[in-house]
């Protein structure tokens, strides 16, 4: 059917697809690769090397695979070095003497930690006396470093969050995009 034939919904829907891909042309060549890689070889691997299956009747999901399973490996690493961190720097433990039924009673607690990753954010827990400019810049370096596998940048904007997730502060002294 020609393109003055189709219905106008259509016709917009293509034309917009069209525009897409003369826009972004190496993200449409990008996926017609991983959909050929997927079909020939019924895998695909994110920029850490790690392999995915691809379900042979369905190439085309390599390319959510890649975009997806890449996001969660550097989430993964991310956690991994600033994890790595926190015990150099001796963040992840808090040794003190606490007062229990008038006795002394050795504490041991967790004083900076990954507490969870939520989509493509990762929460922290510090305590306050921890959350110092340079742990936070050194936390967000170690973040937002790809270690080679990427090459575009993936900026990192901390905040902190006292008592409910949507009232996020904005960090003082700390210099955002």
């Amino acid at each position: 059917q020609a393109i003055g034939a189709m219905p106008e919904d259509i016709r917009d829907a293509l034309e917009t697809f069209n525009a897409y891909d003369e826009q972004f042309p190496r993200i449409t060549e990008f996926a017609r690769e991983t959909k050929s890689r997927a079909r020939k070889d019924g895998f695909v691997l994110t920029k850490w090397g790690r392999k995915l299956n691809i379900p042979p009747d369905r190439p085309y999901v390599g390319v959510n695979y890649i975009v997806q399973g890449t996001a969660a490996d550097l989430l993964k690493h991310a956690m991994m070095k600033c994890d790595r961190f926190f015990r150099q720097e001796g963040l992840d433990e808090l040794e003190r003497w606490q007062v229990k039924k008038k006795t002394l009673e050795w504490k041991h607690s967790i004083d900076g930690s990954v507490l969870m990753p939520i989509h493509d954010e990762l929460i922290f827990k510090f305590l306050r006396v921890h959350c110092t400019l340079p742990v936070l810049r050194k936390t967000c370096e170690l973040m937002a470093e790809s270690d080679g596998h990427l090459r575009v940048p993936t900026p990192v904007e901390p905040y902190i969050i006292t008592k409910r997730w949507d009232q996020k502060q904005k960090i003082k002294g700390f210099t955002y995009a």
